[in-house]
């Protein structure tokens, strides 16, 4: 018999629950960690994208937790004005350049960052649960096939969603 070490079992019930048994958790390693018994779906408030700019010098990380104003306006500096192409181009219709207002009190922003937007596309955020200790957030980066168009160097692409506030622990799965 095979040893599973990264099979995932779900069964969803009707309260909107998922029983997940698994031998090294979602992540996918199979350390100390714990299986979580139960995940539950968190309700996305908002969901925003576009593109942003990336160091080019150090490893950009590729997810930020934005809890407060301060923080957002740091990352929406970030937010090009302008859309990327050559010669005199349009102002950029980024909703996150508008400043939407966000009670950060209640809630949070989560971003997910592709800082190799040549060989990645996305990124794109699977789903958002809670568990009993934490709260999980999926996303994926699509390997393109090829090497097709041309970039700047140092922009990349963002998703980010905006979720109710939690005391838990955020943590990110790239899948």
């Amino acid at each position: 018999m095979k040893r599973l070490s990264t099979f995932v079992l779900a069964a969803v019930f009707s309260a909107g629950f998922t029983a997940v048994a698994a031998a090294g958790g979602p992540s996918g390693g199979g350390g100390n960690e714990q299986p979580d018994v139960l995940l539950k779906r968190v309700r996305i408030i908002s969901k925003y994208g576009g593109v942003c700019h990336v160091s080019r010098t150090r490893r950009t990380k590729q997810y930020k937790i934005i809890r407060n104003r301060s923080q957002l306006r740091r990352f929406v500096k970030t937010i090009p004005k302008y859309e990327i192409g050559r010669g005199r181009m349009p102002r950029s219709n980024d909703p996150l350049l508008r400043m939407p207002r966000v009670n950060f009190r209640r809630h949070v922003l989560l971003v997910t960052i592709n800082s190799n937007p040549l060989r990645y596309k996305g990124p794109y955020i699977k789903r958002v649960v809670q568990t009993q200790r934490q709260i999980k957030v999926y996303y994926t980066l699509k390997k393109r096939p090829r090497y097709p168009m041309q970039w700047p160097a140092g922009v990349g692409y963002y998703r980010a969603v905006l979720i109710k506030k939690s005391s838990k622990y955020i943590r990110f799965y790239l899948q």
